[in-house]
């Protein structure tokens, strides 16, 4: 089955810009592979998921089969196939939002000062938060001297964060973006002291996140719907802007800070772009793919941006379709394609003709407003944080969402709260922290089952609280089966009878596939020394 893409109608919001996509055959195989991507609900790490398969599968059959799924189940508003298409149509280079959120540097005022103010001896101190202090000693020892600047020439008025522990810092990055604004470039060591000085307001961005984990009350479900929001904004952020700032160290260009480009840029190589760009030119049913990625291209808009108009594209759409002016539901395709054709300079205009107009008029929307030939939304940055995104684009319809089954001996809420910041770091050991979390059974050994942080993982093998007591009874096994390759030296001390029962120790040596060889051979010494 293929299709056309014809040019955007006069009425957009009209007629449907994805016909017959939803006729497309989608493979049982590629719909759970794409089912089982959705599971990860930030985009970044999809984006990584999806590039990954579409670079192996590049001159193979199933290239064409994952696009034309996304396609499809995009167009038919299945929550799985928005999640690819959010990945695939990602855009990089947050770079003014960076910049707004690192220039106050509240997080690290705050975190310092409430360090100092404690009296903590430094060896009481987290690891994390002694490398900041050190970080920051370190920063403001060198910076001082070379952004030796007065603070009337960075501020019209002086700041109370000026005469705190952010002082420097906020001093240095305020030179520093002066001189990015003024030259729109920068030398290449002060672009890298930005990127440093950005590092430390997020490094403090974290540890208050991870404090903030650690006093939850899980089993409070208000406390719980009150704190993860905050939790997940800040999470969404240090993530995005630590992806921009690790580009930002890869290029080693300045510009990058005023540009927006399509993710597939930075997960592909030159090469394999020309590659994938040839495959798409192969396939007739893969043309409205090139459509979107050209549209893309000249019109890069970060996921959160275009889902904001695509939500009001949507609510639009809706309302004339209950009129019967439009002949179909609208499609979340629909919609990427009319906001990436329509939006420009931070305004979505939409031509329209006058019953069209009248109708939305009438409807009374909110944040749509008439225009000189139509109507017109102006993007507003509070509105498009607060939208839940969870595959990175409103869907069109309200799809049943399965609820998450508690595994035997997990409290359902408790596990919702850790599986959903699963991949977020900080987050995560604040959780652990928790003594409300910790002490649930079974909730340890999920992490290390479904964990694939280093750094999260030596805690738990490191730290007896984790893998001690009757609610972590499991973990000790749990470590010996991860797929994370721990050093054996870390591991080796679960190799006992103390932890692991006997006869899981022989099923083991018995049954050598289900953990690395390098422990199978340990279990197997280890059971040759107790004969």
């Amino acid at each position: 089955m293929s299709f056309p893409f014809t040019a955007l109608p006069s009425e957009p919001l009209l007629e449907p810009m994805s016909q017959g996509a939803q006729k497309l055959p989608v493979a049982k195989d590629v719909d759970a592979v794409l089912a089982d991507m959705a599971q990860e609900t930030d985009v970044s790490a999809r984006c990584r998921i999806l590039y990954g398969i579409l670079r192996k599968q590049m001159g193979q059959g199933h290239f064409k089969l994952i696009l034309e799924a996304i396609v499809s189940l995009s167009a038919s508003d299945r929550s799985h196939g928005v999640g690819a298409l959010s990945a695939l149509l990602a855009v990089q280079g947050p770079g003014e939002i960076a910049i707004d959120r690192v220039r106050e540097f509240r997080n690290l005022h705050r975190v310092v000062s409430r360090l100092r103010a404690s009296g903590v001896p430094a060896a009481s101190l987290s690891k994390s938060e002694a490398k900041l202090l050190a970080d920051l000693k370190t920063s403001d020892e060198r910076l001082d001297s070379i952004y030796d600047v007065s603070l009337g020439e960075t501020l019209a008025l002086p700041h109370p964060l000026d005469f705190g522990p952010s002082r420097v810092c906020r001093r240095a990055f305020g030179a520093l973006v002066a001189d990015l604004e003024a030259r729109s470039d920068l030398d290449r060591p002060q672009l890298m002291d930005m990127v440093s000085l950005a590092r430390l307001e997020l490094k403090a961005a974290e540890i208050r996140a991870s404090q903030l984990a650690e006093s939850i009350n899980p089993y409070s479900s208000r406390h719980v719907s009150t704190v993860m929001p905050v939790l997940s904004s800040v999470d969404t952020e240090v993530r995005d802007i630590s992806a921009f700032l690790d580009l930002i160290e890869k290029r080693r260009q300045a510009s990058l800070f005023h540009q927006l480009h399509p993710a597939i840029e930075d997960h592909l190589e030159q090469r394999e772009q020309d590659i994938f760009e040839g495959q798409l030119a192969q396939h007739e049913t893969l043309a409205i793919v090139r459509r979107l990625f050209h549209l893309v291209g000249r019109n890069p808009l970060p996921y959160r941006t275009l889902a904001f108009y695509m939500e009001h594209i949507l609510c639009m759409a809706r309302v004339l379709h209950s009129v019967r002016l439009r002949r179909t539901a609208p499609s979340v395709l629909d919609a990427v394609i009319v906001a990436l054709e329509f939006v420009q300079d931070g305004v979505l205009r939409l031509p329209m003709s006058p019953s069209v107009r009248k109708a939305l008029m009438q409807a009374d929307l909110d944040g749509v407003e008439p225009d000189e030939d139509g109507m017109r939304v102006v993007f507003d940055p509070a509105a498009a944080r607060a939208l839940s995104l969870p595959f990175g684009y409103p869907l069109a319809a309200t799809e049943p969402v399965e609820a998450i089954e508690p595994e035997p001996g997990v409290h359902g809420s408790v596990k919702e709260l850790v599986m959903e910041n699963m991949n977020n770091t900080s987050i995560l050991l604040g959780l652990l922290k928790n003594e409300k979390v910790v002490s649930t059974p079974g909730i340890v050994a999920l992490v290390v089952t479904r964990c694939r942080n280093a750094r999260v993982m030596e805690e738990i093998c490191t730290n007896r609280r984790y893998h001690s007591g009757f609610a972590n009874k499991d973990v000790p096994l749990a470590i010996l089966k991860s797929p994370m390759r721990m050093p054996i030296k870390t591991i080796r001390k679960f190799i006992n009878v103390r932890y692991i029962a006997k006869v899981e120790l022989r099923r083991m040596a018995v049954d050598r596939s289900s953990v690395r060889r390098e422990i199978a051979d340990e279990v197997e010494a280890y059971l040759a020394s107790l004969t």
